[in-house]
Order: structure tokens, then sequence, then C-alpha cells
């Protein structure tokens, strides 16, 4: 599943907090007052400590979690999961005779682990694919654009964008909908079946699965696949633009919208995104066929 950061956070931050998280679920158990008479490491303590004292010193980590993960992301759910049900078991340790509070501990917080170190891999797979150089810059072009401006390949971005470099993103999602509409019957299926052709080519030129792949000097594509399990918003745009917010999280702001529609823009506007239209001298005349 895709977890969106809050706008504001970016994927450094992110990783940094989630990594203190991680630290101090690892030092669970350690006692407050720094002594090692019983060994140095956590897990020594987690064997012979007081489960009492263990159970708080992971109560005071899940309150700490959880004020993270909601100033971090915007799904809510991701810190309700420290409310599991063994969580509530943990909170009544030295009120009741709980059998193996210790080893009920143990296995909550490799749970925990586990959930907070996959947050950890989702930022850092997105962080591969988006690694760039200093002087490039990303466009994400809209479906409608390649439906209905040029050919992708045909344009030089990098003068676009004014930049050294420009990498053009494809989300998996804009690659859904030129693959509905390339068999629809419409007017822009020649140029949906087009755009795919050009970009099954490109692929067949790389080794690499989602790219960079060479499209013109200065000018690379990269394909951006999602989360598994991941669920889109029913509105295409919507999803399109919550997907920039969190490319722009992971390259310090450098991914542009260019789209022709106007309700694009100011959905882009709206969530504080760079968007730009696409100028008429890129537009396909209509008169014009790209040719399959």
């Amino acid at each position: 599943m895709w977890e969106f950061l809050r706008p504001g956070i970016s994927q450094d931050i992110a990783a940094e907090v989630l990594g203190g998280i991680l630290l101090g679920l690892g030092n669970v158990g350690e006692p407050h007052d720094g002594s090692t008479s019983m060994g140095s490491s956590p897990e020594m303590w987690m064997l012979l400590g007081d489960p009492a004292e263990i159970a708080t010193s992971y109560m005071m980590w899940v309150e700490e979690a959880e004020a993270a993960l909601l100033r971090l992301y915007k799904n809510r759910a991701l810190a309700g999961g420290l409310h599991t049900d063994r969580y509530w078991r943990i909170r009544d340790i030295g009120l009741d005779n709980t059998e193996r509070p210790t080893e009920m501990v143990v296995a909550e917080r490799d749970y925990q682990s586990d959930r907070l170190n996959n947050l950890l891999a989702q930022l850092e797979e997105f962080r591969l694919a988006l690694a760039h150089q200093e002087d490039e810059s990303f466009i994400l072009l809209d479906t409608n654009v390649l439906l209905h401006g040029l050919l992708f390949t045909e344009v030089d971005w990098s003068k676009f964008v004014d930049a050294r470099n420009a990498s053009i993103i494809l989300p998996l999602a804009v690659i859904d909908e030129l693959d509905k509409i390339k068999d629809s019957g419409r007017t822009a299926a020649k140029n949906a079946r087009a755009t795919l052709r050009e970009i099954h080519t490109l692929l067949g030129s790389s080794d690499e699965r989602m790219g960079p792949f060479r499209v013109r000097d200065r000018v690379t594509l990269r394909l951006v696949p999602e989360p598994d399990n991941h669920i889109r918003l029913p509105r295409m745009d919507d999803e399109i633009v919550r997907q920039v917010g969190y490319f722009n999280a992971v390259t310090d702001g450098r991914v542009k919208i260019v789209t022709r529609d106007r309700g694009m823009s100011v959905r882009a506007s709206f969530a504080f995104l760079p968007c730009e239209m696409l100028p008429s001298h890129l537009e396909r005349s209509p008169s014009a066929d790209i040719s399959l």
C-alpha cells in the first residue's frame, strides 16, 4: 500500500524520523538509569528485567511513535496500527497474571519493527527510482498531453523546462489511461497506441526495468510503479496530483506537471504543485495523424 507523506514532509525528514523511531524501539527494555550490571544489551534486559518496567518502556515508545507517525503520514491508520490487541494486553502487565509477559513485548516489538522497516523500504524504493543529478528536472506529462501534443519523443523537454537535463515521469496510472484509450474507438486511440509503442521501444533499448531510458539528448524517461495493493482515488486527476506530491517529497520539489487541462492546472495549484499548460507550438495539429 502506498503511504503518502503530509505536505511539507520530505523523504529525507521522513527517513530520519523513522530511523529514530526504530532506534528507540530497539532500546525498549533498557533501564532508565543507564546501569549495565545485567548486561549492556536491550535483549539482555528484555530477558532479565522486570516485566512491568519493560511494559512501561514499550508504552512510552508507543506514545512517541504515534506522535511521529501522525506528523509524517496522511494515513492515521499507520499510527492506529500501534494499538494492536497485544498492545492492550501489554498495558495490563503488572495488573494481572499475564503469562509470558516479556515474550509478548518482544513479539509486539518485532511486529512493529517490520511495519516501520516496510515504510523505510518504500521511501528508499522511490528515492532510487527518482535518483537525479543536480542539473536534472522532472516533468510528468498528463495523459492529454501524450494524446494531443506532439509525440513525446519529438520534443526537447530540457529546453521546455530550461534545464540541462530533463526526465519524463510516467506513472502507472497514466500508462493505464493510455491502455484504456488505445482500443476505445475514439479519435485519440491512434495517438495512444503510438505513444505506447514508443514507450515499448524505449523499454527494449535498455536492461533497466523502469529507466531512465534515453529519449534524446538530455532527455530521459522513467516509469514509476505503484506499491502492491495501492488503491487509487476515483478521479484520476486527483490521483496524479497526489502521486506528484509524493514524488516532490522525494526529489525536493523537482517535478512539474505538464497538462492541456485547466482543471488539472487548478487542482495542482490547490496542492501547491508546479504545473504548466502545454504551449500551442507543442500541440499536435488536428489534421495531423500519428502514423501506426
